[in-house]
């Protein structure tokens, strides 16, 4: 997995990084933000602003193919930790 790095903002989302830099920049962009819109005081949902590093995600595991004309092939979902 080549993202590794999470940053969030209430406003725009979750958003996938490759780097550490990147992921901070968007959570220092998204209070800049905030506070460009803050003249009428600070809006309660700039405390929520964060970024992160990945430790785990989702892949799919115990594919199989299905007999069911709906679907073509059953399937389960694990967290695997990501690869640094």
């Amino acid at each position: 997995m080549k993202f590794k790095f999470f940053g969030y903002d209430p406003e725009c989302g979750f958003e996938l990084f490759e780097t550490e830099e990147q992921a901070k920049q968007y959570a220092e962009d998204a209070i800049a933000e905030y506070r460009g819109e803050s003249c009428d005081g600070w809006s309660e949902e700039v405390d929520q602003v964060c970024w992160g590093k990945l430790s785990q995600h989702t892949v799919m595991c115990n594919k199989k193919p299905s007999s069911n004309p709906e679907f073509s092939y059953y399937c389960d979902y694990k967290l695997k930790d990501v690869e640094q």
